[in-house]
């Protein structure tokens, strides 16, 4: 195992994730606020992504657990999507929650490589969410995902369905007893 430091200027606080290729090379990653690229430069349209309040707010980087989930578009080796939640400031009896859930979607024959981002801020599902705790897993067909979000203060998850045709809203799905909002914790499958 080899370990090794390498400085970036992006600052990654509660929100991060990347991508690599198949053979470990990073291709991107982000901080909730943009997506930077392999070399460490913002990639070409990355700027200005979870627009609101709150990035004008934290411009250094989300500070959303589970904020950010990058996958590869279903029967494309050039298109991924980056998947990401805003967060929106506490309003009555409401703490901290989810408003939209978001896809960014990226083009890595652009740029000399470099990926640029072709969609932004495209809206998949507008509610009242738990904040953060976005997770995937991989269809029973080897090719699509699926994706969770859980309603704020429920045991109510949005189920959604990244397929080769794009996202489509699967509705929602109760799994188990209520849970408390906004909580500590992750999700996992």
């Amino acid at each position: 195992l080899d370990i090794y430091h390498e400085y970036r200027e992006m600052d990654l606080f509660s929100t991060n994730g990347s991508i690599c290729d198949t053979a470990g090379n990073l291709l991107f990653y982000s901080n909730g606020i943009y997506i930077a690229n392999a070399i460490g430069q913002p990639m070409a349209n990355g700027f200005g992504i979870n627009p609101g309040q709150y990035a004008d707010d934290y411009p250094r980087g989300y500070q959303l657990p589970q904020g950010v989930l990058t996958l590869r578009h279903p029967d494309s080796i050039y298109i991924y999507h980056l998947i990401h939640a805003n967060i929106e400031y506490p309003q009555g009896d409401l703490g901290a929650y989810t408003s939209k859930l978001f896809y960014s979607k990226i083009d890595m024959r652009l740029a000399n490589g470099l990926g640029s981002v072709i969609e932004k801020n495209q809206v998949i599902i507008e509610d009242v969410m738990e904040p953060g705790k976005l997770t995937a897993c991989r269809h029973a067909n080897g090719r699509d995902w699926w994706l969770f979000m859980r309603r704020y203060g429920s045991n109510e998850y949005h189920n959604i369905l990244l397929s080769p045709s794009g996202f489509e809203n699967n509705g929602v799905q109760v799994v188990g007893d209520s849970i408390l909002s906004p909580s500590l914790g992750q999700n996992v499958f």
